[in-house]
C-alpha cells in the first residue's frame, strides 16, 4: 500500500522576511518628527524646587538671592517644612537668605543650580550671636 503524499506548506523564504522587518522598522522612523531643540523634557519639570526643612523653634522667610536678582519663596513655620519652586534664569550662583523674623538672617553657601533641579535646604535653629542683622538689609 502506498501511503498518501503529504504536502508541505512552502517556507517563506527567510530573507524576504527579514527585508519586509527592516522596510517596516525604518518606515518607523521616518514618520516620527524629529525633536525641536526647544522643546522640554517631559519627564523634567520646568524651574527649580526646593523643600526648606525648618528644624529651629522660630518662623523663618526664604529669599532666593543671586548677584543681581533676589527673590521671597515664602515662610516655614517652626519645626514644618514647605516646598517651593521657582524660576532662575541668571548666570552664577545663588544663595538662600534665611530670615529668622527678629532675630536675624543666616546667608547660605553659593549653590550651582540648573533648570529642573530638586534641592533640600535644612533650616538649623539659629545662635544669636552668629546671626547676622547686615545680611537682612543686603
Amino acid at each position: 500500500m502506498s501511503s498518501p503524499s503529504r504536502r508541505r506548506p512552502a517556507k517563506p523564504h527567510g530573507r524576504a522576511c527579514g527585508i519586509l522587518a527592516v522596510l517596516v522598522v525604518l518606515t518607523a522612523c521616518a514618520v516620527r518628527p524629529a525633536p525641536e531643540p526647544e522643546r522640554r523634557s517631559a519627564t523634567r519639570p520646568e524651574g527649580i524646587s526646593v523643600d526648606v526643612r525648618n528644624q529651629a523653634r522660630n518662623a523663618v522667610t526664604i529669599y532666593v538671592w543671586g548677584e543681581t536678582h533676589s527673590q521671597r519663596l515664602g515662610m516655614v513655620e517652626a519645626l514644618n517644612e514647605e516646598s517651593f519652586r521657582f524660576r532662575w534664569n541668571f548666570a552664577g550662583s545663588v544663595y538662600f537668605l534665611m530670615d529668622f523674623l527678629a532675630q536675624g538672617c543666616a546667608l547660605s553657601e553659593p549653590i550651582m543650580v540648573d533648570d529642573g533641579d530638586q534641592l533640600i535646604l535644612t533650616v538649623q535653629p539659629i545662635d544669636q550671636r552668629r546671626a547676622s542683622r547686615t545680611a537682612c538689609r543686603r
